[in-house]
């Protein structure tokens, strides 16, 4: 008659399956620690929008972040800016935390709705996370992104 499995690491008894070797938990060990709620992340800013008419163009500023619950809102003031044909529409992407794909998707039904009669322009600087969403799938080759609102504003 066999004896009882051993309580090893490796065996339905051992410290995977029922903690320290069947004792309970394990031990607290250096680097543990525990996650209190002043610690975690804190929620997302608002999402936010603004439009401005100014004298040569129409700037919609966003902030926080654009997914899939906010990009009906970027999409409908686009579409309203878009209405009126003005000569350049600048979308300003610095405040955008996170540029989600229907975010994306919302930029370039602007674009190809803009053509040919008003430029569509964006701002987003180098290093913020819209940016990193508008490189990583390749619409900076599509979009005309400027690296401030005064570039954008400035080009021709």
């Amino acid at each position: 008659m066999a004896g009882p499995a051993p309580r090893g690491d490796h065996g339905p008894r051992g410290s995977w399956a029922t903690g320290w070797a069947g004792r309970g938990p394990r031990p607290r060990t250096k680097g543990d620690h525990d996650v209190h709620a002043s610690t975690q992340d804190p929620a997302p800013p608002p999402f936010r929008l603004d439009v401005e008419r100014l004298a040569d163009a129409v700037l919609v500023t966003v902030a926080g972040e654009l997914d899939q619950s906010t990009a009906p809102r970027l999409r409908e003031a686009l579409d309203a800016a878009l209405r009126d044909r003005p000569g350049v529409v600048v979308v300003d992407l610095r405040g955008v935390d996170l540029l989600a794909s229907a975010g994306l998707a919302a930029l370039i039904a602007a674009h190809d709705q803009a053509l040919p009669d008003t430029a569509l322009r964006v701002v987003a600087g180098d290093t913020t996370p819209s940016m990193r969403s508008v490189r990583l799938t390749g619409l900076d080759e599509l979009l005309v992104v400027h690296p401030t609102l005064d570039h954008a504003l400035a080009a021709s």
